[in-house]
């Protein structure tokens, strides 16, 4: 993620239970919990200069010598809040291996192949990360997608995360605010947030795009339309 905007950048854990499955979650380590929250303390710091200097650089003139050089400094306090949220997505990571030890990916499986949306979320969450399964990321996005077609929120603010990252499928930012945006529309805490940091490395045109797209998945979502849906698969 170096040399992206994202604060508030974080995927999703298991904390639902299945008909039947517990996702055997525990609380984590003190120490992991301490780490990411110097890391998140220090990316809202820089998320604030890198909006001070933003809103400056809006005020001034084009082409004043003052004017390149706000945006030098702008350039290197983004790429700082890049640097962060790649450390702070990593140690969001090692947090939710802490707390999902002991997930029962075989009743998973079978759930989630019977459609159960909630396993599907947990066999997502778990390609993702390792946890009991061999990490695979284009499987975790094929699990996250099938959920999130279901209208599980929780997929769909980590497929967003997934496009976001290129994890499993081609970097795509107007996919990533697209499936945040359905997330944040179903209510998803932290999907804001990435939306507003996100929209500060696209054009308005890429906004508008994501938009319409968001607009149609929902449509997608509430007729069933089938996971091959061409909105839905990642452009090459």
């Amino acid at each position: 993620m170096a040399g992206s905007i994202l604060a508030g950048c974080k995927t999703t854990a298991p904390q639902e239970t299945s008909t039947g499955t517990s996702t055997g979650v525990s609380t984590g380590t003190g120490e992991e919990r301490r780490k990411l929250a110097l890391l998140r303390a220090t990316q809202v710091e820089v998320t604030r200069k890198l909006t001070q200097k933003r809103d400056l650089l809006l005020s001034m003139p084009k082409d004043s010598p003052l004017t390149r050089d706000v945006s030098r400094q702008l350039a290197i306090i983004n790429k700082q809040a890049g640097d962060i949220a790649s450390k702070v997505f990593a140690a969001e990571l090692a947090l939710e291996a802490a707390i999902a030890e002991d997930l029962n990916i075989p009743t998973h499986k079978d759930n989630a192949e019977k459609g159960d949306a909630v396993s599907q979320f947990t066999l997502g969450w778990a390609y993702a990360t390792g946890n009991g399964v061999q990490t695979d990321p284009p499987e975790s996005v094929k699990w996250y997608r099938k959920a999130a077609e279901q209208n599980h929120v929780k997929s769909q603010f980590n497929l967003g995360m997934m496009y976001y990252n290129g994890t499993g499928v081609p970097k795509d930012l107007t996919f990533a605010y697209a499936w945040w945006k359905v997330a944040g529309s179903n209510g998803h805490a932290g999907a804001g947030t990435n939306l507003e940091f996100i929209s500060t490395s696209m054009s308005p045109e890429e906004i508008v795009t994501a938009l319409n797209l968001s607009k149609q998945i929902l449509a997608d979502i509430e007729q069933k339309k089938p996971t091959n849906s061409p909105l839905n698969l990642p452009r090459k």
